[in-house]
């Protein structure tokens, strides 16, 4: 898939799941796709569209899942434990991070490891 394609995917398996697990979409959802035929989808390539519900989707995750901790971590949606889904989209963005840095060296332009401490390990990490 075409990067724009990779993110609009990420961004709209979050809200299908979050839809799921919460009963209700996120506030601002936009979808990032326009269906076609009853087979056929168009990922949106807007990067600005795909950025924004990529952030407000991060941001009702977070608060999702701090609110769910709090109240005692029961079953919700599909999920046996609020951590199991964000278990769930770790594992999916994991995924396709892995396909993106994959399709970037085999193109030749990998990213520098300074530029991947940053934006991709220092995430993982408290800084604060």
């Amino acid at each position: 898939m075409p990067l724009f394609e990779q993110l609009s995917h990420v961004a709209e398996v979050r809200a299908y799941w979050f839809d799921q697990a919460n009963g209700g979409p996120f506030e601002g959802y936009q979808p990032l796709f326009e269906q076609l035929s009853a087979t056929e989808w168009k990922m949106s390539d807007d990067l600005f569209a795909i950025r924004k519900q990529l952030s407000l989707s991060e941001e009702a995750i977070l608060r999702w899942t701090e609110l769910k901790m709090k109240e005692g971590a029961q079953p919700t949606g599909p999920y046996d434990h609020p951590v199991l889904f964000l278990q769930h989209m770790v594992w999916h963005e994991g995924y396709h991070a892995a396909l993106i840095m994959l399709a970037l060296r085999l193109a030749g332009l990998e990213p520098p490891e300074e530029w991947e401490e940053p934006n991709i390990w220092g995430n993982w990490r408290n800084y604060g």
